[in-house]
């Protein structure tokens, strides 16, 4: 579950949503990266500023389960990542007319989770991750939003 909040599958499922979708799955696939792209420079100007260090580097008892190389903890990556695609897509699909937000928050939740369990976080980490993903998704969208309707290509499907 953790690799859901890699960069490189999240990456590949754009791509993949971009290829094989219509109109509407392109634009969502470009919204998606657009996020990614807020999300990963927000962690990386945030990590050093607060400069916590993993777990696994300060705590006796913590089994790394992967191989880690970063050594600052906060926020989470993987989440943060994970948050921001669940956001887009979450309140761009519907099933029913039921959105599937809930759905794909709480997927992105267990991979947050996955970030404790395997010894590379913090719950706090995990926690400002999540809400730096949700808020790089809300702005991707909108942004995405503004683009769109002014490069006149935007059909109402948001």
């Amino acid at each position: 579950m953790t690799n859901l909040g890699s960069i490189a599958v999240l990456l590949l499922i754009c791509v993949v949503l971009y290829v094989t979708g219509g109109k509407k799955e392109k634009k969502v696939a470009l919204i998606v990266i657009l996020g990614l792209a807020i999300a990963s420079l927000i962690v990386s100007l945030i990590k050093p500023i607060v400069g916590e260090l993993r777990p696994f580097l300060v705590l006796q008892n913590v089994n790394l389960l992967v191989q880690e190389n970063g050594i600052y903890s906060f926020p989470s990556g993987h989440t943060s990542l994970a948050f921001t695609v669940a956001t887009i897509l979450g309140l761009s699909y519907k099933f029913k007319n039921i959105s599937l937000i809930y759905i794909t928050l709480a997927i992105a939740a267990v991979v947050g989770f996955s970030r404790i369990y395997l010894g590379v976080h913090y719950p706090i980490d995990v926690l400002g991750g999540s809400g730096v993903g949700v808020l790089s998704g809300l702005a991707a969208l909108k942004l995405g939003d503004y683009v769109f309707k002014n490069l006149g290509v935007y059909n109402g499907n948001y």
